[in-house]
């Protein structure tokens, strides 16, 4: 949290590029001590291990792009207006809190001047995305050290680390020691080996993605459970870069510009979550699955596809499991209007996560309490706030579609001191104030803790929580400061499991009691934690719906309900005494329908008022499984001689005991009355067979007349000769079915 701009008045790392953007200063150590935890520096330190680098760990940001200050400059040119930002000036971006404490003096509170020219700035480094074999840890080594330009090198491994101790003053602070990688190319200039350059793909190896999405400890890990196993991903063959590349015919710009909808050259095309998108134009560019499955991913314009790998079309599957059939509603007003893909995610019945391997894990708890064994200000990836993730989603909406998603929840410290006290000097008052991190981590520090999962493996006690309040109450100088929590449901995309592993196959993989969809428990706390405390030690995270009712919620207010109308309150923490998990039905339905969404009304046409209800109705849905129907056809109104044909081997239609009009002495034999003759200008009458409510039939004529539909059709044949009809049928359930018969049209 930090002050940007003179004119700002966000005190995050957001930027609003309508403002003057003159960089704002503290004015002097103490202030800026008494209210930043996280400058440019300090991002670039901590954040930047999963960030490539480029935006503002490498420039002060300004109206246009050519108006940027470069950071190492800017003690010597003018920024925005304000001229250089020297050591005289306390700003966001030239001062640090060490938390890290790369002087090694023990002290994690003290403010340190960041020398840009000396330290280095975070460039965009190509190699971390591009080179097989990249060392990330190398890489993050440096960066906690504040060796920004030496974090290129080290981690690409061409070179080795100076030993020199902290300094914003001595040039060869940041300085690298290349090795033989490095080599002279003949004209006195520096070049990469052989070795190197045969190690830099054009296309980013998924290894290289994964370090920062995925596995222990990426932030798509944490979020989403996710990890690039070869077993745990039906689409690991063709890697990251299979869905994330651009799509054929998607813009692809160089301004830089936050603003352009264009990829730019080093974009990757990204998807769109409710919660943790960027929000810009580039959200939602990445191939979906239609692209690939359904060749949606097809430009007419171009007349080229984008490459889809050759992916098997599920429509046929879809299909002979109902899940085509206009059986559901789109809205809550009863009418059968959409499929279940119409309102399902792929995510939601694909991705299984089916693994019992020990890697196959994910967050459930962020503890923002204290430091993790790395030093960062929280705790993501202690054995106690883990959950195992086979199988183990909740579902949520997201533009009409249930989502598959995985509930992060973040327990951190907040001050309700509503007496005026603004604890973390943001200019705000009235209480609900988080702490600055750096003034926890010394409390923390002088009582010898580091968070309270990892100090008591995860069995807390109300007796356990009330001294880590008093001690922050007396460190941080608070009369009430309380536990709070934030809940996140992330969408789940990835680890696709093969088609077997689906759910759909039948109505009871998702409709009924044990069915764990629409009903089942969804622990919140990590697998090996037992949370416990007393109402009065903990305090809402906020309200929402406040045009309505105001409800106080423990949950992101981007849990909408199904027609993003309003937020679904739901107090998981708060006064909950144990975090208790949470129905799955609650992060989907709100409990009093009537209030969310004017209740829902059931194609059957029944109403119902409460989430309770609804879930009951939900999985007392029972159906067999859909068959395809059969299309026959009778025809009346001929003048001549029907022939009867025989289908299957050994068919002798003149066989004693078979009676053409009986199925049960048909045998082997699938026997249709598939040709018959008739009189030019015959009008003849078609009728297909009843194959159940909801279906449709379609007739082709191939004489000319062209489409016809009903269960019984008129048809006049006006030229002579064999005439083909063929009737389409499709049930309710969106299975097809056709048959066809030949007319031979004679003169009377």
């Amino acid at each position: 949290m930090a002050h940007l701009f003179a004119d700002d008045t966000h005190t995050d790392l957001s930027l609003d590029f309508e403002l003057g953007m003159q960089p704002y200063d503290y004015g002097d150590i103490t202030t800026f001590s008494a209210a930043v935890d996280l400058s440019v520096a300090g991002m670039a330190q901590d954040c930047a291990e999963c960030h490539v680098g480029g935006g503002p760990m490498e420039y002060v940001p300004a109206p246009t792009m050519d108006g940027r200050t470069s950071l190492r400059n800017i003690a010597t040119s003018d920024v925005n207006g304000h001229g250089p930002i020297t050591a005289a000036n306390f700003t966001a971006w030239n001062y640090f809190i060490d938390t890290y404490d790369v002087d090694n003096d023990g002290d994690y509170r003290e403010v340190l001047y960041n020398n840009w020219a000396v330290t280095g700035v975070m460039e965009m480094d190509c190699l971390l995305c591009h080179l097989e074999g990249y060392d990330y840890d190398a890489r993050i080594a440096m960066l906690r050290d504040s060796k920004f330009d030496a974090s290129r090198a080290v981690g690409a491994g061409i070179a080795a680390p100076n030993t020199i101790d902290w300094s914003d003053t001595d040039p060869d602070y940041g300085r690298v020691f290349y090795n033989s990688l490095v080599e002279d190319d003949g004209s006195g200039y520096a070049a990469l080996s052989n070795t190197v350059r045969m190690a830099i793909k054009a296309s980013p190896p998924s290894e290289n993605c994964a370090f920062c999405h995925a596995n222990m400890p990426g932030v798509d890990w944490k979020k989403r459970g996710d990890n690039w196993k070869k077993d745990v991903d039906a689409h690991w063959v063709i890697g990251c870069m299979g869905c994330h590349e651009a799509k054929t015919g998607s813009p692809i710009g160089t301004s830089g510009a936050a603003s352009s909808s264009d990829l730019g050259l080093c974009d990757p095309a990204k998807g769109i979550a409710p919660y943790s998108s960027e929000w810009n134009p580039k959200d939602g560019t990445v191939k979906t699955c239609q692209d690939c499955h359904l060749r949606a991913g097809y430009d007419s314009g171009l007349d080229t596809y984008s490459a889809d790998y050759g992916a098997p079309d599920p429509t046929g599957k879809h299909q002979a499991h109902g899940l085509l059939a206009k059986i559901c509603q789109d809205g809550v007003d009863g009418v059968a209007d959409a499929s279940h893909l119409d309102i399902i995610d792929c995510s939601a019945c694909h991705v299984r996560k089916i693994s019992d391997e020990v890697w196959n894990t994910g967050g459930a708890v962020v503890d923002a309490t204290g430091p993790d064994h790395e030093g960062r200000l929280t705790d993501h990836a202690n054995e106690y706030v883990l959950r195992d993730m086979e199988e183990n989603l909740c579902y949520t909406w997201q533009g009409g579609k249930i989502i598959a998603s995985s509930a992060l929840s973040t327990i951190f410290y907040r001050d309700k001191d509503d007496t005026g006290t603004d604890i973390n000097n943001d200019g705000m008052l009235g209480g609900m104030d988080a702490p600055l991190m750096p003034d926890i981590l010394q409390v923390d520090l002088d009582n010898g803790w580091t968070n309270i999962s990892e100090d008591l493996a995860g069995i807390i006690t109300p007796d356990d929580i009330q001294v880590r309040l008093n001690a922050m109450m007396t460190g941080l100088g608070s009369t009430s400061i309380l536990l709070c929590n934030m809940t996140v449901p992330f969408k789940v995309t990835h680890n696709v499991s093969p088609a077997i592993y689906a759910l759909g196959h039948s109505c009871g993989d998702c409709h009924g009691g044990s069915a764990g969809i629409f009903n089942g428990l969804y622990d919140l706390q990590g697998k090996h934690m037992d949370l416990s405390y007393n109402a009065t030690q903990t305090t809402p995270l906020t309200r929402v719906n406040p045009a309505t009712t105001n409800d106080l919620t423990d949950v992101h207010f981007n849990l909408k309900n199904k027609t993003n109308t309003r937020s679904i309150p739901r107090v998981v923490f708060h006064g909950q005494g144990n975090m208790p998990p949470v129905d799955r039905s609650e992060f989907l339905y709100e409990d009093n329908l009537t209030i969310s969404v004017g209740n829902i009304r059931s194609v059957e046409d029944t109403v119902y008022t409460t989430r309770a209800g609804w879930v009951a109705y939900l999985n007392g849905i029972t159906a067999d499984p859909p068959t395809y129907p059969t299309a026959n056809i009778s025809v009346t109104g001929y003048s001549g001689t029907p022939y009867l044909h025989g289908y299957g081997i050994g068919c002798d239609v003149e066989a004693p005991g078979v009676d053409p009009d009986d199925p049960s002495t048909w045998g082997s034999c699938q026997m249709v009355w598939d040709m018959i003759d008739c009189d030019v200008y015959d009008t003849l009458t078609f009728e297909a067979t009843d194959v159940g409510p909801g279906a449709t039939y379609t007739w082709n004529f191939a004489d000319g007349g062209g489409q016809a539909s009903g269960i019984s059709v008129d048809h006049t044949f006006n030229l002579l000769g064999v005439c083909k009809v063929i009737l389409t049928v499709q049930d309710m359930w969106g299975m097809v079915d056709q048959k066809m018969i030949e007319v031979n049209v004679e003169r009377p």
